[in-house]
């Protein structure tokens, strides 16, 4: 059951859009209870159909930013140049401080925060997700300090520094959130026509995830406009929906702040597992020689389990990893790069028990951590739920793990079963 939407903030908006000559489309701006705030069908939509149809001259891009300068007297994109990501943040910022017409009811509809999305996160969450997302985090928050300081040397060198004086953190992060999670790619779908490649796209931008959409998006040269096709139809009354790619859950939390249920892209990342675990008798020279030949036939890093396997980088570099014990490691090695090669199937079948031992020791020791992080995440979702409402950030967190546990224990029973 869906709850539409009748702000005087969206009939503003739609105003507006109709303003821009932006073809109507067949969607209102509604509350799901599964998926929060979507767009539903007003009318029945036909596979083949345009779900939404934005002319360029409504897409926000970095050229959307400079020409404002431009028609000020100044001109920064050839001396102080800005990323894309940059010029539309200070974009959004301009918007907040000096609102234009042009686009403040645009603006009025954008999220006032982005609390779910992983960066943003209480420390007593962010701390408990897998290790390659608490990467992803501390990668996010550094790339966002570096847009700080471009941003502000930007404004300071085009003498505007005193106009954006209220430009705290805080306003710079949202608005740089906002792109984050609410740009689009401009792929054309006939040739290279545009000299951007990220945007913002009003009303595009309120279309839900799916991996059961069905899609063709781009930028069509010949009607000047960013467009969505659908390839499957949508009954009126229905949630409409885009894909935003093929992406695991913990790619959307950090990205855009939500998880999806029964996600078969998810899998676990064990780089830092594979880098930790200690191999009795691994001499630090051996196993200092093993990560160098794995890194010179490009299998170092992005190891990753799923709920069926082992991915094969992983137990190549396990099977790598395991011979450092052996007395004879150059024969060893010369097996290795003929598995590596398709020559033959094992090692040896002491080299595949060891690593499959291995394997287990890493899924034995995640197994441990994430049931101790899932009670401590429950128990501060406990705590929080008595102090306010529902809290999605903690329950994406648990659900997270709980999947990651899941994923774990099907992969050892197939593991048991394959002896």
């Amino acid at each position: 059951m869906a709850i539409v939407v009748k702000s005087e903030r969206w009939l503003g908006f739609l105003r507006w859009l109709k303003s821009r000559r932006v073809p109507k489309a067949k969607l209102v701006l509604a509350d799901f209870a599964d998926s929060g705030r979507g767009l539903m069908a007003t009318r029945d939509i036909e596979a083949g159909e345009a779900i939404v149809d934005i002319p360029e001259s409504v897409l926000i891009t970095r050229s959307v930013f400079l020409d404002s300068l431009a028609r000020e007297g100044i001109r920064a994109d050839q001396e102080w140049p800005l990323s894309e990501h940059q010029a539309l943040t200070l974009f959004l910022v301009s918007q907040r401080l000096f609102p234009e017409a042009k686009w403040a009811p645009y603006v009025a509809m954008l999220p006032t925060e982005f609390d779910s999305v992983a960066s943003q996160l209480p420390e007593e969450l962010a701390r408990l997700l897998p290790s390659d997302l608490q990467d992803k985090i501390k990668e996010q928050r550094h790339k966002l300090k570096q847009d700080w300081t471009a941003g502000w040397d930007f404004l300071k060198n085009i003498d505007r520094a005193s106009e954006y004086a209220s430009m705290d953190e805080r306003l710079f992060e949202w608005a740089w959130l906002a792109v984050s999670t609410r740009c689009i790619t401009l792929e054309s779908t006939k040739n290279k026509t545009m000299d951007c490649t990220i945007a913002l796209a009003p009303m595009l931008d309120f279309l839900n995830h799916s991996l059961e959409a069905q899609v063709e998006t781009g930028f069509d040269p010949t009607t000047r406009s960013f467009k969505i096709t659908t390839r499957r139809p949508y009954r009126r009354g229905t949630e409409v929906f885009i894909s935003y790619g093929p992406h695991d859950n913990s790619f959307l939390l950090a990205e855009y702040g939500f998880i999806l249920k029964n996600n078969p892209y998810n899998h676990i990342c064990v780089d830092r597992e594979f880098d930790n675990i200690a191999l009795p008798g691994e001499r630090p020279d051996f196993r200092s020689n093993v990560l160098r030949i794995l890194e010179q036939e490009g299998l170092k890093g992005d190891y990753t389990l799923h709920a069926s396997e082992a991915s094969y980088r992983l137990m190549m570099a396990l099977r790598l990893r395991v011979s450092t014990t052996a007395r004879d490691f150059k024969d060893v090695l010369r097996r290795w790069y003929q598995v590596q090669r398709g020559e033959r199937s094992t090692v040896s079948p002491e080299n595949e028990a060891a690593a499959h031992e291995t394997l287990l020791q890493i899924i034995d020791r995640l197994e441990d951590h994430y049931r101790l992080n899932v009670d401590e995440c429950r128990a501060i979702a406990a705590a929080r739920l008595e102090r306010a409402a529902f809290d999605y950030g903690s329950w994406c967190v648990e659900e997270l793990l709980g999947e990651h546990l899941e994923m774990l224990l099907a992969l050892r029973n197939t593991i048991s079963a394959r002896g």
